[in-house]
């Protein structure tokens, strides 16, 4: 599975929305077996530093 940025609003921004999005992904993914393929800095990023590598 691929897994891209999204944007938000500005107001939005500083919230941690995106992190707690990224983790209900990737740990949906570790559930069912999936690996994730970051198209994204980001997700790259947080997939090697909060122990999701073993999805990469």
């Amino acid at each position: 599975m691929g897994a891209k940025s999204h944007l938000c609003q500005k107001s939005h921004e500083g919230r941690g929305i995106a992190k707690m999005l990224l983790n209900e992904l990737l740990d949906n993914a570790r559930k069912q077996g999936i690996k994730i393929i970051p198209t994204c800095s980001y997700v790259a990023k947080v997939m090697k530093n909060d122990s999701y590598a073993d999805l990469l």
